[in-house]
């Protein structure tokens, strides 16, 4: 049967131990016997021996050639044993055995990389498992963003819709109607002029007045006249109010709207539309001015 070296190696070391130490004991038993009989042989006396001491000396001789038998049988074994050993133990071998544990471990090193490789697997598995579960909650969270605009889209086409039917679309045109100009200043819709009894157009002093600068002269209202419009629409008929006096059917409305009041100039609007009046808008800046005199080739309005 096939033996690994290793292991053979290891065996025969074991048994060159064992015959050693038989061998020393068997050398040691010789030389006892022999001291034994020098002993006795020493106290022998003159007179003939025994015959008890007879027997003894022939089993002891008789010892003592089995052990010599003994002995030179070991010596062989220990002699085919060596040859055996450096038969298995020659350059070829050793090679062999040098390759395969150079295999072993290179193995053992293949087994560790294969089981680190192993944990990084399971870490980079646990990072897409989480990437995983955060992409299907941002799924879920854009199929409700979707959700939400579509029923954003449905109400602003609702109120378009809405609106379409209650204003009309500003077209520029030219127009013969008379001016009736308004100012919308800090939040505040000012008349520059009234009508009088007579149904004509006089200074309206107590909301505007008219000064000069560099021999210019400009309008502006007065600070706190005039009606405050609520940019939430809550005063929308009394805003209505202001401008119902000027009938649309012989008066344009020319509404000066500064910086600060853009978000209140759609209330307005919405009362202009209401009263189906043509209208002309002037903005301006926050500290601009509108002269007065200054001539128009035309009234264009929407």
């Amino acid at each position: 049967m096939k033996r690994n070296a290793s292991s053979t190696g290891d065996s025969l070391d074991l048994l060159l131990d064992t015959i050693c130490n038989t061998f020393g004991g068997i050398v040691f038993i010789s030389m006892l016997v022999v001291i034994l009989v020098n002993a006795a042989s020493s106290e022998i006396s003159n007179d003939a021996p025994s015959e008890v001491d007879h027997r003894r000396l022939v089993e002891g001789r008789q010892q003592l050639s089995q052990m010599t038998i003994e002995l030179a049988s070991l010596r062989r074994t220990v002699r085919n044993l060596q040859e055996q050993r450096e038969r298995f133990t020659d350059s070829a071998s050793d090679e062999l055995i040098r390759d395969l544990m150079t295999r072993q471990r290179t193995a053992a090193e293949e087994q560790d990389k294969r089981d680190e490789s192993l944990g990084h697997l399971a870490e980079k598995q646990e990072v897409i498992n989480d990437v995983t579960r955060k992409t299907e909650q941002l799924r879920e969270a854009m199929k409700e963003a979707r959700k939400e605009l579509a029923e954003a889209t449905q109400e602003l086409e609702s109120e378009i819709r809405l609106r379409s039917r209650t204003s009309r679309l500003p077209r520029q045109k030219t127009t013969t109607r008379q001016q009736a100009s308004f100012f919308l200043r800090d939040g505040r819709l000012c008349a520059f002029a009234r009508l009088d009894s007579g149904g004509r157009l006089v200074p309206n002093t107590t909301e505007t007045r008219v000064r000069e600068n560099n021999g210019k002269r400009y309008a502006e209202p007065v600070p706190g006249a005039g009606l405050l419009v609520i940019p939430d629409g809550s005063n929308l008929d009394a805003v209505a109010g202001v401008l119902e006096p000027f009938s649309s059917s012989q008066f344009f409305i020319a509404i000066v709207v500064w910086g600060d009041s853009f978000g209140h100039f759609p209330i307005v609007k919405e009362a202009i539309v209401r009263g189906d009046y043509e209208y002309q808008l002037i903005p301006l800046e926050r500290d601009g001015k509108i002269y007065v005199g200054e001539a128009r080739e035309q009234k264009t309005v929407q």
